[in-house]
């Protein structure tokens, strides 16, 4: 499939934010379909820990197949936001992309993944 040139055919661009609570088990919380004509611009990636103990967090692109670490067991400490990635980053999704992400301890991380969502 086309990916749209953010430059010149980008019909669409649509601000999106999604929120998840991450489990000891990968979730993904974000993806772009590989038949999907459309990419993903990431402006930030943010976890919370709102538990009283430090925790981990790890987030992953997952691109063809291969995960590729962004952060991996990442501390975050207790009752606090830890910036992963910011718009200065630049992370695109591509037909087929995924981000993954788990904590080290249930019920203490919460993703925060702001996006532009570009057709």
């Amino acid at each position: 499939m086309a990916v749209p040139n953010l430059n010149t055919s980008a019909s669409r661009v649509e601000g999106k934010l999604a929120v998840t609570a991450l489990t000891t088990t990968a979730q993904t919380p974000l993806s772009v379909g590989a038949q999907e004509v459309r990419t993903v611009r990431i402006r930030s990636l943010f976890v919370s820990n709102q538990t009283v103990n430090t925790a981990t967090a790890t987030i992953n692109l997952v691109r063809s197949g291969v995960t590729y670490p962004i952060a991996f067991q990442a501390s975050v400490i207790r009752n606090s936001l830890y910036n992963i990635a910011s718009l200065d980053d630049a992370m695109y999704l591509m037909p087929g992309d995924s981000i993954t992400a788990l904590a080290g301890a249930a019920s203490s991380i919460t993703l925060f993944i702001s996006f532009e969502d570009c057709t």
